[in-house]
């Protein structure tokens, strides 16, 4: 196994970004281990729609159009990040010898993430933690996995 990956891996995600820990030996605190960015989440939904700022393909009238286009653009780019992390944990178990792993995320792109898992990878998550806490800071995140470390 790789001198790196001999522990349990914590992924924090969101649509937009996932933070990857080291939880060495079920002990606090937290170590950063690589951000996963995918600014297309980020962006807005005109931008998403229409490739661009200020570009506009709907008429008057057709917002609802436009409404459930934009919808459409976030949700294929939260599959589109859901797809490259479950790749990135797919060959952190492959190349890396991770069999450990503890995701937290909302529950809708959770599930999204599990969906693109294969099966090997999927096995190898002991935990979820239906929290979006992406955008806290380490100790928030710490104190989510409190019930099962030790400081």
């Amino acid at each position: 196994m790789h001198e790196d990956f001999q522990h349990r891996l914590v992924v924090v995600a969101d649509a937009a970004q996932a933070k990857i820990f080291r939880f060495r030996a079920n002990r606090l605190p937290l170590e950063p281990v690589e951000v996963l960015q995918h600014d297309e989440s980020r962006m807005k939904n005109r931008e998403l729609v229409t490739g661009g700022r200020g570009a506009t393909h709907a008429s008057a009238g057709h917002g609802e159009d436009q409404t459930d286009g934009s919808r459409q653009a976030h949700e294929h780019e939260a599959d589109r990040f859901a797809g490259e992390l479950a790749d990135w944990m797919r060959d952190a178990r492959t190349r890396q010898g991770v069999d450990d792993l503890v995701l937290v995320s909302a529950p809708r792109f959770l599930g999204r993430l599990r969906e693109r898992m294969d099966t090997p990878t999927s096995r190898c998550v002991t935990r979820s933690i239906n929290k979006d806490l992406v955008t806290h800071p380490t100790d928030s995140i710490e104190r989510a996995l409190d019930m099962d470390v030790v400081h």
